[in-house]
């Protein structure tokens, strides 16, 4: 079956909305660092689940969250 546009929408549980929110403010504290587990997550997803930094950047865009890919890329080679 052929999907539209508008069945793209997901709805997102309330559980789901506060992990969002607190992603947010995990991947860049007002310093612009970020913490070692978000980084692990990436390094993993980039090395291990072979996840470009493209695809991780657009999967991040979805969420309402605005990573380029640059700058994971900086944060992968500072690693």
């Amino acid at each position: 079956a052929m999907c539209g546009r508008n069945c793209l929408a997901v709805r997102v549980k309330r559980s789901s909305r506060r992990a969002i929110d607190r992603m947010r403010s995990i991947i860049a504290d007002p310093e612009g660092k970020t913490g070692p587990g978000f980084l692990a997550h990436v390094l993993v997803s980039e090395y291990c689940d072979h996840l470009t930094l493209h695809r991780q950047s657009g999967i991040y865009a979805r969420e309402g969250v605005d990573l380029e890919r640059s700058t994971l890329a900086d944060w992968v080679g500072r690693c």
